[in-house]
């Protein structure tokens, strides 16, 4: 797939050593944003591939870290025998650390890492991206700045036409403002905090997802999976989101799960996307 040798494990090795030290450098940055097993992010991989369309890449991660889904996404392909072509990948970062490291350790597999705050970028920024991976960062919304929070909610708006609420979190802006990178058909998984399911704040993404794409899976973790530490102000619950771009049929549905590991999850129901209604919680709808 990349037409050289790179070895990807000892990447991946070196990766893992890096974030520890840096988590320790930087312990607001984990309790934001976080570490993402490699078990989990390689499911979330296999997944999203299955609804990839066509053979030609277009990788985006517009909270790279220190690039655990492109590593994910580089042990995956190799596995398809060549069948997988990297056209571009390109990670976002606005922490200068974490992004050197993502650079230094993935730019020889062609992963272009871009030291900017994703909510400034424009569509004449990055080409559109057929593959979206990302765990989102978690920043509550009382502690976002007026400013901040009116360049998220600005950039939401432009990428999709909905301007949530002031009491979102900064993850639900990153969600809508990447719609703006999306190819036709481009598939898209996040890790998201369970929260987006019931409160209100969470209206406007759960309108996005039932009107605007195409569910593919929900699936909620159980809590701690996903490392937690025990900090108060950190998340104990995620859940993976994944969707492509495109309009949902009236007959879609799609699995939700609860509880267990992506591919062997404690309860899975199938669930109508028609009768998805945004304005009610969805937590219980995998119980």
């Amino acid at each position: 797939m990349l037409g050289f040798d790179f070895d990807v494990t000892g990447t991946e090795a070196v990766r893992q050593t890096g974030q520890i030290f840096l988590e320790k450098l930087q312990p607001d940055y984990h309790m934001d944003r976080g570490a993402t097993p490699f078990p989990i992010a390689s499911d979330i991989t296999d997944l999203a591939l299955r609804y990839h369309p066509g053979s030609d890449i277009s990788f985006l991660e517009p909270c790279v870290g220190t690039g655990i889904f492109f590593s994910a996404f580089l042990h995956d392909a190799a596995d398809h025998a060549g069948q997988l072509r990297i056209q571009s990948a390109h990670g976002v970062e606005h922490d200068e650390q974490f992004a050197a490291l993502a650079h230094d350790l993935w730019a020889p597999a062609g992963l272009a890492v871009n030291n900017l705050d994703f909510l400034c970028l424009t569509e004449a920024h990055l080409p559109k991206a057929t593959l979206v991976m990302s765990r989102a960062p978690t920043t509550r919304h009382h502690l976002l700045t007026s400013e901040q929070k009116v360049q998220a909610a600005n950039a939401a708006e432009a990428a999709t036409g909905m301007r949530p609420t002031g009491l979102a979190d900064l993850y639900l802006y990153f969600v809508l403002a990447t719609h703006t990178f999306l190819a036709p058909g481009a598939v898209s998984a996040w890790l998201l905090p369970t929260a987006f399911l019931q409160h209100d704040a969470g209206q406007t993404l759960r309108t996005y997802l039932s009107s605007r794409v195409r569910l593919r899976r929900i699936h909620i973790y159980e809590p701690g999976a996903l490392g937690t530490t025990g900090h108060d102000h950190e998340v104990a619950e995620w859940s993976l989101v994944l969707f492509t771009n495109e309009p949902a049929k009236s007959s879609d549905t799609f699995p939700f799960s609860a509880g267990g590991q992506l591919y062997d999850a404690r309860t899975t129901v199938q669930q109508q996307c028609s009768r998805l209604d945004p304005e009610t919680s969805w937590h219980e709808l995998a119980r």
